[in-house]
This record gives structure tokens, sequence and C-alpha cells, in this order.
């Protein structure tokens, strides 16, 4: 059923982005990303595509203000640290739990 929404979600922000212009409307979608929870409390993020190894390949990261953890996804309110807070809605299998252990 989540992945239903999901896709519409996807769909409705496309659609918001055509009419407004290109990237008007930010998506909370970071499915396709890798990510961590690091222990500083922030998500840990690249983008769909980048090869990930270690700790720092994870090029941007942002702070925690609440994390919601289901079975397939991760809602996560945080804030960029440039005055802009915002959701995160992340697929737990791009997870990088492995990179987690070795922080």
């Amino acid at each position: 059923m989540i992945e239903k929404t999901i896709k519409k979600l996807e769909k409705a922000f496309e659609e918001l982005n055509e009419y407004f212009g290109e990237n008007t409307v930010e998506s909370p979608l970071y499915t396709d990303c890798p990510w961590m929870v690091s222990g500083n409390d922030d998500i840990r993020f690249a983008y769909p595509d980048t090869e990930v190894n270690e700790y720092d390949d994870l090029d941007y990261s942002n702070e925690i203000i609440g994390l919601y953890e289901k079975q397939e996804y991760t809602a996560a309110y945080v804030d960029n640290g440039c005055g802009e807070q915002f959701w995160m809605i992340l697929k737990n299998s791009n997870r990088r739990l492995d990179l987690e252990a070795e922080e």
C-alpha cells in the first residue's frame, strides 16, 4: 500500500514542477538515495548513482529533528543548517547500516 502512495507522490511532484518550472517544489522523496544515521544525530546521504564505499562518500547531511522508522521507509524531519526544515522520506533498503557500524 505504501508503495502506491510513494508512486502517487512522485507523480504529483513531477506534475507540480512541470507546471511551475523545474525544481520549483522540492520533493521530500529521497527513496533512491544511499543514506545512514550518524552518531551526531544527522541523516547523511548521497544522490542516486553515487558510489558509496565509506562514510565520506555520503556528501550531504541534515540534522534530525524527528525520526519515524517503519519497516520499509523512514520519515525524517530535518534541518539543513541554512534555516530550512523539511521532511525526507528514505527507503530502508538503501540505508547503509555497514557505515553506521563503522562510525
